[in-house]
């Protein structure tokens, strides 16, 4: 090397450091290499072990105003039965207070699906200014998925990171938890099957000890082919399906025993004053949710709404009282002791 090159490099690269750490990138590599295979440790049990993980897809159980008391006592009848729960991170803040109290509650094997960021918002083009995704919109989240885009990958691997770091620590002062983490980079993203190595590449260096999901607004496997499903990736990604699309893509013996995750989420799957529960949709739903690794019942409280049309931004909704999501889990309590 040239003296003068080796005097610029001597003088100028400590300052290139503190740019580097101030732009976030030094930030986003030195995590990289902090986080190890160890950094959040997978359950013990294997998938087969688990069989099929029934479950709740509380997507803002992550918010300020939770009502994590009335939560807990429910989920008290369920401490000795495997259970899976799914979650939103960012969206509704990232208070993990009453995450952290159920999971150091459980006795039995919990998998915990966590969306890191919102689609659903930029669909509707009603993304506050705190999600993630808030500069996008379909078409450029699309354009930006399709073409490599390097700045939604930085976005999804630091939100990938803080998700880890979190779950780390849960792990490290709860080492006797039996948990399996499974992340979903996008809830229900715009992609086509040229994205999927997309979703994958994103996060897959910072979630060693994690699964990933590939969580599609739609099916897009021809045929309904979803065994095919791996072989744009690895064999260890996962497919998320929503609402109708489980019934459908599920209901073929063909597509039995692959790895794919259900959700209610949209649909809710408890009753009304008209109807008894459980209704005729959840149970066609719980049917083919079966054949997954897990399933989850869905109910808008479980995003903080108070309907299907509430579309005020997502931290200042008005969540649950506790009585109120008590009762919300009660309704499903005997199915989970009949499952």
């Amino acid at each position: 090397m040239p003296y003068g090159a080796f005097v610029f490099l001597l003088i100028y690269l400590p300052i290139l450091s503190v740019i580097f750490q101030q732009s976030g990138f030094y930030t986003d590599l030195t995590a990289k290499t902090r986080l190890s295979s160890s950094s959040v440790v997978p359950s013990k049990r294997s998938y087969s072990a688990y069989k099929s993980v029934a479950g709740y897809d509380l997507l803002a159980l992550l918010h300020p105003k939770w009502p994590c008391s009335g939560t807990l006592e429910a989920f008290n009848r369920l401490k000795n039965t495997p259970l899976a729960i799914g979650i939103l991170w960012g969206t509704f803040g990232d208070n993990t207070l009453c995450l952290t109290k159920i999971l150091k509650e459980r006795a039995a094997p919990t998998l915990l699906r966590i969306h890191l960021a919102n689609s659903v918002c930029v669909r509707r083009g009603d993304c506050s200014s705190a999600e993630l995704l808030y500069s996008y919109s379909e078409k450029s989240l699309l354009a930006a998925m399709n073409t490599n885009d390097q700045k939604l990958k930085r976005l999804l691997s630091s939100q990938a990171i803080e998700a880890s770091l979190a779950l780390n620590k849960f792990v490290k002062e709860y080492p006797q938890a039996d948990l399996k983490c499974v992340i979903s980079p996008l809830l229900e993203h715009p992609g086509n099957d040229a994205t999927t190595s997309f979703i994958y590449e994103s996060v897959s260096k910072q979630l060693l000890g994690c699964d990933i999901v590939d969580n599609p607004e739609k099916p897009y496997y021809h045929n309904h082919d979803y065994h095919n499903h791996g072989k744009f990736v690895t064999e260890n990604i996962i497919l998320e399906l929503h609402n109708k699309y489980v019934t459908e893509s599920l209901s073929s013996k063909e597509n039995d025993k692959f790895k794919c995750i259900a959700s209610m989420d949209g649909e809710s799957a408890f009753l009304n004053s008209e109807r008894s529960w459980p209704t005729k949709e959840t149970l066609l739903f719980v049917s083919s949710g079966k054949r997954c690794l897990a399933y989850f019942l869905w109910h808008p409280a479980f995003n903080c709404l108070e309907g299907f049309f509430d579309r005020r931004p997502p931290l200042t909704r008005r969540c649950a009282t506790d009585a109120e999501i008590k009762n919300i889990f009660e309704q499903s309590l005997p199915f989970y002791d009949k499952s």
